[in-house]
């Protein structure tokens, strides 16, 4: 099986998700899956302003290619952001199946750093 994985946090960050993702990757490849990951190092980044280890891609678009010439089996979307929700995006607009999920508590970040509502927030994410 080949299964497409897209993530808005990787390497060199440190953190649960990055090492959840490594995990992952690293059984389905010894129960012989394909693996495609699709990561903020492969594109023009910038930084988060509240954190400087968080790299943004730019142009997420980019990865509308990559999602059709996959031809994966199956999609996964962790975390998302900019990839995160283009690739959710792409998915819907192709037809194609997926699952999502986001590992951190991203409404409390964003009602800290710059003062919107989490309860705001958790709709969209729910979305």
């Amino acid at each position: 099986m080949h299964i497409l994985l897209i993530t808005d946090t990787w390497e060199p960050q440190v953190n649960g998700v990055v090492t959840t993702i490594r995990y992952l990757v690293h059984q389905l490849e010894r129960e012989r899956h394909r693996v495609t990951l699709i990561h903020p190092a492969q594109y023009a980044t910038v930084s988060l302003f509240c954190n400087k280890s968080v790299r943004l891609v730019t142009r997420p678009w980019k990865i509308i290619k990559r999602i059709h010439d996959a031809k994966a089996d199956g999609i996964h979307i962790f975390t998302e952001g900019p990839l995160g929700i283009c690739a959710r995006l792409v998915c819907g607009w192709m037809g194609i199946p997926f699952t999502t999920s986001y590992h951190t508590r991203f409404p409390e970040f964003i009602e800290i750093y710059l003062g919107i509502p989490k309860d705001w927030i958790y709709p969209l994410l729910n979305w």
